[in-house]
């Protein structure tokens, strides 16, 4: 296993344990908005697209790239799978 590897193997699984913990304690997630955006683009699409493709409202994608509020494991989730990534890519740490 390569250095680059084992460092992500070694986030993910962090990334993961910090999402456990998170649901444990009932807490919301927190997204990587700048991220999330880039993954958009490199679908070709934009915020509006995105929002009718997941069925997440334009509005709650709105507040949660403002960094307004924090999402539930469910729409965390679902942009994470509309992006074909897991959760613990796209949420950030406190």
């Amino acid at each position: 296993m390569t250095n680059a590897n084992a460092f992500v193997k070694v986030s993910i699984t962090k990334a993961f344990a910090f999402v456990n913990n998170k649901l444990k304690e009932g807490e919301k997630l927190k997204i990587n908005v700048n991220h999330v955006k880039a993954l958009i683009a490199e679908r070709g699409q934009n915020v509006k697209d995105f929002s009718e493709e997941t069925g997440i409202s334009y509005g709650t994608l709105g507040s949660l790239f403002c960094k307004s509020r924090s999402g539930n494991l469910k729409t965390v989730g679902r942009i994470a799978k509309g992006l074909g990534v897991s959760v613990a890519e796209i949420i950030i740490e406190d």
